[in-house]
């Protein structure tokens, strides 16, 4: 049974890549076009938006003035959140603008 295995699957597989081209064919070429050209549009335009500020700069940014200790940088969306740590035990999330690299609220 283990002799007949090995070619069964290599024929199964040599098959396959003709079935998937098969099911694609069947498809309306307007269905075809439209989805070619979602794939190549971009997701989002960042050509026109404004540079994003490095972590560096953020950090710094945020270290300015304030007492203790950097825990965390995390994304959000197009900006940042800092997790700061207070010397009196305070543990803090400060949001910070993307494009400038500095807290908001400040």
């Amino acid at each position: 049974m283990r002799r007949y295995l090995l070619p069964l699957v290599a024929i199964c597989l040599i098959g396959l890549p003709n079935a998937v081209s098969a099911q694609d064919r069947s498809r309306e070429p307007r269905e075809r076009d439209m989805r070619s050209q979602e794939q190549s549009r971009p997701r989002d335009d960042r050509s026109q938006r404004q540079p994003r500020a490095s972590v560096g700069e953020v950090i710094r940014n945020v270290e300015q003035g304030r007492p203790g200790r950097r825990v965390d940088v995390n994304p959000s969306g197009d900006d940042y959140v800092v997790t700061w740590a207070y010397p009196d035990g305070r543990v803090s999330r400060i949001p910070v603008d993307g494009r400038t690299g500095r807290p908001r609220g400040n």
